[in-house]
């Protein structure tokens, strides 16, 4: 895909992720998702804009800052397997601050559907589960990316 390779300013990263400049800047000085320093200006690669992405959807949700982060601390090795294997890679999980942060990278429908059910089988009732379609993410950041290099 041609946009892989591109990489992007924060000003263009939070515009492509739709929240505003200032929620991304203190999401990256709270190391909430990871990046690879460089001294200097730092630009963006594909797989960190998926990170902020992965970031920004499930901090949304009622997923809470700690897993959100977990999930977007997994998008580097989401978006290399998206692009080299083509594989579906879901993060499935549950939240509860009693018990931890209780996820597993899952691969395909019949994963997540697995990991739901091992989820609710098991003794502790979480109230809310949460499911993280790394494929999902990336096809709309790359729409985004499309519909800006055609307007």
């Amino acid at each position: 895909m041609q946009n892989a390779d591109r990489t992007f300013t924060i000003s263009e990263v939070a515009e492509l992720v739709g929240k505003p400049l200032n929620s991304v800047q203190t999401w990256r000085k709270k190391h909430y998702f990871p990046l690879e320093e460089q001294g200097g200006w730092h630009r963006f690669t594909m797989q960190e804009l998926l990170g902020v992405a992965v970031f920004a959807e499930a901090s949304a949700s009622t997923v809470n800052y700690g897993f959100a982060s977990l999930a977007a601390s997994l998008a580097h090795q989401a978006f290399r397997e998206i692009m080299e294997n083509e594989a579906a890679p879901y993060l499935v999980g549950a939240d509860d601050p009693n018990f931890g942060d209780v996820a597993k990278l899952v691969y395909g429908i019949e994963g997540v559907q697995k990991a739901i059910v091992e989820l609710v089988a098991g003794e502790r009732n979480y109230g809310a589960y949460a499911v993280i379609d790394f494929s999902s993410i990336l096809k709309r950041l790359f729409a985004r990316l499309t519909e800006r290099a055609a307007g």
